[in-house]
């Protein structure tokens, strides 16, 4: 089983060297994992049906997903952004693929959460404001945010670009959430801290992996979460660990609307 918690840590790395200078190491890293990405067994979709979702580019590479808040703002993971500065960044939304299509918007500035924490990932999200206003399509569209999170068993669908024959396609996939309780115990034994700001999901021999940091954990079109990270991708015995839109909503809302 490959650890996609390892990889988030390269995200971390990414960020860091950024502010180092050092983008040559960064760039090298990425193409390091560039083959083993996307989601575990997940079916192939459209952004018809995922409107709201978008890439991060960073150097002209998908690095993270995003979620389209309003036309000015998207919501990404703190770890895709931390550190590091708006101008080596853009914005794509309304492409079923990750590297091209769609349009591209510049990056004016980043927000990330106050309590964020790079080590334990704890409220690790993160806002980026456009340089422009979006242009609603049908392929383009914002999402509403979720107030409360969901109980253990319900069904969310999380989407991204994962890894086919074909290359990196856009797919979703459905899981069910997992107790809080059930999900700390089952990490706890390896030492990984599952935070009051995460929730957990997963799904029969799937799930997120490579590729899908910051995909959206959506139900009934409200979002609940962005994927965050897991140890080991598709294992039944280690359900993803997502950060909570809910917990972080009054944060959100203070923030873009301001």
């Amino acid at each position: 089983m490959l650890s996609c918690k390892i990889v988030l840590l390269v995200v971390n790395l990414f960020a860091v060297a950024l502010s180092l200078q050092y983008v040559t190491q960064e760039r090298s890293l990425k193409n390091l994992f560039k083959n083993k990405l996307g989601i575990v067994n997940g079916k192939n979709t459209t952004i018809e049906s995922h409107p709201y979702q978008c890439s991060v580019i960073y150097y002209g590479s998908f690095f993270c997903s995003c979620v389209i808040l309003n036309q000015n703002w998207v919501l990404t993971l703190a770890d895709c952004i931390y550190n590091s500065s708006p101008e080596y960044y853009q914005i794509q939304v309304g492409s079923n693929s990750s590297s091209f299509g769609g349009s591209l918007y510049f990056v004016d500035e980043f927000e990330i959460h106050p309590d964020y924490n790079v080590e334990s990932r704890d409220y690790s999200l993160g806002l980026i404001k456009l340089n422009g206003y979006l242009t609603f399509s049908n392929s383009v569209q914002k999402i509403n945010m979720a107030t409360k999170d969901l109980k253990k068993g319900k069904k969310v669908v999380i989407s991204g670009w994962g890894e086919s024959k074909f290359g990196n396609t856009f797919q979703d996939l459905t899981l069910k959430t997992v107790s809080h309780d059930d999900c700390e115990y089952v990490y706890e034994e390896y030492g990984y801290e599952v935070t009051d700001s995460m929730i957990c999901a997963k799904a029969n021999n799937a799930g997120p992996c490579f590729n899908d940091f910051g995909d959206p954990l959506v139900n009934r079109n409200k979002l609940y979460a962005l994927f965050s990270w897991c140890f080991n991708c598709g294992d039944n015995n280690f359900p993803g660990v997502f950060i909570s839109v809910p917990e972080c909503l009054d944060w959100i809302k203070e923030t873009i609307n301001d």
